[in-house]
């Protein structure tokens, strides 16, 4: 039997598969809006929506689209290895841009000037510091007040004219004084001491009037001693007064110490009084310790179907109570007044949520319909709120759902 000729089957290829698009679609099934999901992916809206739509020409290399990809299929509790598989099997993902380095000469002589620049500035500050400072030294150096005293007595000393005498001043320094003492012991050599009243001296006067002159000019003669402490202006103190001052110091500190002793046990009576209240204070204190250690190593899940992993640690602690009764799945976000995060999950299950916390409360739903919600036993109406998206925002407190 001869061989017949015959065509080969062909096989039609299925249509492909569009990772963006089955994001896209779960995320409107679990009621969470595009911008909602940009933040929780810290994503612009724009390339949110390029993934969406499978625009890939738009979006960064393959690799950060491999990474947007898998952790939007996270979020939304699909298989990322199975989204990324369906990329990858597009056929449209270009290989990943190569890096080049820049040559390595050009490099180190950019460093190179750079150190130096650097270097020069860091010589110019300190030349800069030290010449600042040893002017600021040089203009306040401490001035001698006794030098100072000296000089200014040595100006202002005001020494009596003696024309027989100048050439004995410029000598010896020793003025008008030293002159008249050198005619008084002439005079003496000349006359008797029987004739002293009447004799003369240089200028005329007698020697009676020049030793009165000596003697006045006596003061004007005396040097200031080394280093000597002047009292002059010193205020004088009484013995009797200072006494008294010691005294009463002695009995303000006594009085002082009283009132500290009496001070010391009104307080120890105090302590006693208050102290049921500090034990009570100090467990609360040891709770609320204890809820924000387990509050700092809390990381809310992107979804989770457990009542007791969607809600933080911080959620058991407060005095107003929120119930919430779910029929679907929803992306819930609650706070309390006082910033706390209690609930940030997408909540697949159907278990209530219960939560503790300080009125009002900050919600954000991403299905409303499908979230009943019980403010202290009380329920919430909150349909009024829910828009077109079936998203809703707003608070919770005394008076039921509120605008925020």
């Amino acid at each position: 039997m001869g061989t017949e000729d015959y065509d080969e089957p062909v096989i039609e290829a299925g249509p492909e598969r569009r990772p963006g698009e089955e994001l896209g679609r779960a995320r409107e099934q679990a009621g969470i809006d595009l911008r909602t999901m940009a933040e929780t992916l810290h994503l612009p809206e724009n390339q949110l929506r390029a993934l969406e739509a499978d625009d890939y020409a738009s979006l960064p290399p393959p690799t950060f689209v491999r990474g947007y990809l898998r952790s939007y299929a996270r979020v939304l509790g699909l298989d990322d290895d199975e989204i990324v598989g369906a990329y990858d099997g597009l056929g449209s993902a270009s290989s990943d841009p190569q890096l080049y380095l820049s040559g390595g000469r050009e490099a180190t002589a950019h460093r190179r000037g750079l150190a130096l620049a650097l270097t020069a500035l860091a010589l110019a500050v300190a030349v800069s510091v030290g010449a600042w400072w040893w002017q600021s030294r040089a203009t306040s150096s401490p001035v001698d007040p006794l030098a100072a005293e000296t000089q200014a007595d040595d100006a202002g000393r005001t020494e009596p004219a003696d024309d027989s005498a100048d050439d004995s001043s410029d000598q010896f320094g020793g003025g008008a004084a030293d002159a008249s003492v050198t005619a008084s012991a002439s005079a003496d050599s000349d006359v008797e001491d029987s004739d002293r009243a009447d004799a003369s001296g240089p200028d005329g006067s007698t020697v009676a009037e020049l030793e009165l002159e000596r003697e006045q000019d006596a003061p004007l003669r005396e040097e200031p001693a080394p280093n000597r402490t002047d009292t002059a202006d010193a205020p004088e103190v009484d013995s009797g007064a200072r006494t008294f001052g010691l005294d009463s110091a002695s009995a303000e500190a006594d009085g002082a110490d009283a009132d500290q002793s009496d001070s010391a046990q009104a307080s120890a009576g105090q302590a006693n009084d208050e102290g049921a209240s500090e034990d009570q204070a100090g467990e609360e204190q040891a709770s609320a310790a204890d809820l924000a250690a387990q509050a700092e190593d809390y990381e809310p899940p992107a979804a989770t179907a457990s009542a007791d992993t969607a809600r933080s640690p911080l959620a058991a602690e407060g005095p107003d109570r929120m119930q919430l009764d779910l029929d679907g799945r929803s992306w819930i976000e609650i706070t309390d007044a006082r910033g706390r995060e209690l609930v940030y999950t997408l909540y697949t299950g159907n278990a209530p949520l219960e939560l503790r916390g300080w009125a009002p409360f900050n919600v954000f739903l991403g299905n409303s319909p499908a979230v009943g919600i019980e403010y202290n036993g009380d329920a919430v109406e909150k349909s009024v709120f829910t828009r077109s998206d079936n998203t809703a925002r707003f608070l919770v407190d005394g008076d039921g759902a509120r605008r925020r």
